[in-house]
This record gives C-alpha cells, sequence and structure tokens, in this order.
C-alpha cells in the first residue's frame, strides 16, 4: 500500500535506541529480521516508505554477505548517513555477540552446577522448539493429504528436535544418512547435467535413510500443544 505522506525525520538516538533494541529481539535468522524491520520501520513507525524499504531490499539480496545486516546498515545509512549505518550494523551484532559470550563465561564457569546445567540446556532447545512449532504450523494443512512421514533437512539433526517434530506431526520423521542436503543436491544437480545420472528415479534410488522418528504422544496432545502455539502467535501478533 502506498502512504499517502512522506515519513517524517527522525532524530539519531530515537533511531539508536531502535537499532540496539532490534539487536537484543531480532532471532529467527534473515527471514524474521527482515520481517521484524519492516513491521518496525515501514508499518509502525513508519520512518521509511514502503517502496524504499523494498528498493533496500532488492539492493542487498544482490550483495555477497549477511542481507539483514547490510539492510539495516543501509537504511541506517539512508536516514543518518555515515554514522546512522555503522551504528545500525554494529548494534545488529553486537548485543548478540555479548550475550552469547556471557552465556559461555556462565557455562564455562557454573556448567556443572546441575541448576545452571538445566537451564543452558533450556535456552538451547526453546529456539529449536520454536522452529519446530512454526514448521508444523505450516505443515500441518499438507497432512491431510495422508502423507506417510517427514524427511527432515540438514538443520534439525539433533534426536530431541526430530523426537519433537514426530510428536508435532504425528507421522514418522526421517533422518537422512546424508545431512548436508544443499551440498548433496548441488552434487545430484552436477550428476544429472554431465550424464553421471541417467534421471531423477535413479537419484531416487541414492536416498539412504539413517534413522526413523516414530511419535510418541497421543494425536490430542500433539494437538493440544498447537493450539497453545496458535494462541500464542495470536496474542504476539495482537501486540
Amino acid at each position: 500500500m502506498q502512504q499517502s505522506t512522506p515519513p517524517a525525520p527522525v532524530s539519531f538516538w530515537e533511531a539508536f535506541r531502535f537499532w540496539l533494541k532490534l539487536g537484543f529481539i531480532s532471532f529467527g535468522g534473515p527471514a524474521g529480521q527482515i520481517a521484524i524491520m519492516h513491521t518496525e520501520l515501514v508499518e509502525r513507525r513508519r520512518w521509511i516508505s514502503e517502496q524504499r524499504f523494498l528498493h533496500a531490499l532488492n539492493y542487498c539480496m544482490v550483495l555477497p554477505g549477511p542481507e539483514a545486516q547490510q539492510l539495516a546498515t543501509y537504511i541506517g545509512w539512508l536516514m543518518h548517513r555515515t554514522w546512522g549505518g555503522i551504528v545500525a550494523g554494529a548494534l545488529f551484532v553486537l548485543p548478540s555477540l555479548f550475550i552469547l559470550m556471557a552465556l559461555s563465561w556462565i557455562y564455562l564457569r557454573f556448567g556443572d552446577v546441575p541448576l545452571v546445567a538445566d537451564w543452558v540446556d533450556g535456552v538451547t532447545v526453546a529456539p529449536g522448539q520454536v522452529v519446530l512449532l512454526e514448521k508444523s504450523d505450516r505443515l500441518g494443512g499438507l497432512m491431510r493429504y495422508g502423507i506417510p512421514d517427514f524427511k527432515m533437512e540438514k538443520d534439525q539433526i539433533s534426536r530431541r528436535l526430530m523426537q519433537m517434530q514426530a510428536d508435532l506431526l504425528v507421522i514418522p520423521v526421517v533422518r537422512p544418512a546424508v545431512i548436508e542436503t544443499t551440498a548433496l543436491g548441488a552434487a545430484y544437480l552436477a550428476g544429472l547435467g554431465t550424464g553421471l545420472y541417467a534421471s531423477t528415479q535413479e537419484l531416487s534410488s541414492q536416498w539412504r535413510e539413517e534413522r526413523r522418528f516414530e511419535p510418541a504422544v497421543p494425536r490430542d496432545q500433539a494437538q493440544a500443544r498447537m493450539a497453545d502455539w496458535e494462541h500464542a502467535v495470536r496474542q504476539a501478533t495482537a501486540q
């Protein structure tokens, strides 16, 4: 939607506070970080127009490197030139760096304390649980087509996370023998192009299963978990 009025000028320190906050709350990879910036900068605060944001995003997608940080740096430069870009780019990574350093020190110093060990274990698993719930939410609509099992990608190789995915989807989850699926797919495409493989059917015969995770919770319990997730999403998006 086109904005009827141009974005109002933003003070440097107001932008500084936003970039600092973004550095603490941005997670979920480039897609999540870019979505947060679009919601905050374009829709809520209206510091930058939709057209300018998309132009910046397209420009950063062409460049090599982390596009989300490049987008933040570019938008910071658009609003406050050199120092705006420096602040936006630095604050995009520094808060998370300090958090990781603090967590690493706590684990090294107090990792043998049961309470700390349990807390670190929970912090490690929690982001994976969010990803699994979000992925299960998207895949839930496909279950009505009678999919017999779900083959995981390389980003979810933990036994605990894969068992959780099976419990949420209530179907078996299969871990392949080769978990580097991106590199393997590129190699297969090269093999098809050079004639090493005659067809995609021949490629399918190369796939090997390493382990299968069966659902371990009742269907009603899995549905209750997904209902809690959907409620949390509605609460978060209503803010």
